[in-house]
């Protein structure tokens, strides 16, 4: 019975590695956007932002850029943060966040 039942997952791991090795050669359609980074004006530097999570522990990353006119990194930071209630709660604490890191 135990050999049955190995000999049935080590098939099914087959077939779906073979199903995956089939799909990685399809194009992925990727959206595109208009939306592009632009440098502030000279002389002034320019805060931006992110959040990603929350990942399997609820917890969320949260990132902060900062950047010259020239688009050169001059410092960025970065925060790991346990439970939050949504994507708006995690970009409106990343914001707060990278403005006092600022």
């Amino acid at each position: 019975m135990v050999s049955q039942r190995a000999c049935a997952a080590v098939s099914s791991f087959n077939d779906a590695s073979n199903f995956l090795q089939n799909q990685s050669y399809l194009p992925i359609p990727m959206p595109h956007s208009a939306v592009r980074w632009l440098p502030p004006c000279p002389g002034h530097y320019k805060l931006n932002v992110d959040a990603a999570g929350p990942d399997e522990s609820g917890s969320w990353g949260l990132a902060a850029v900062v950047q010259d006119s020239n688009g050169v990194v001059m410092t960025a930071a970065c925060w790991y943060h346990l439970s939050l209630p949504n994507s708006d709660a995690a970009e409106g604490l990343t914001m707060l966040l990278g403005v006092k890191f600022c």
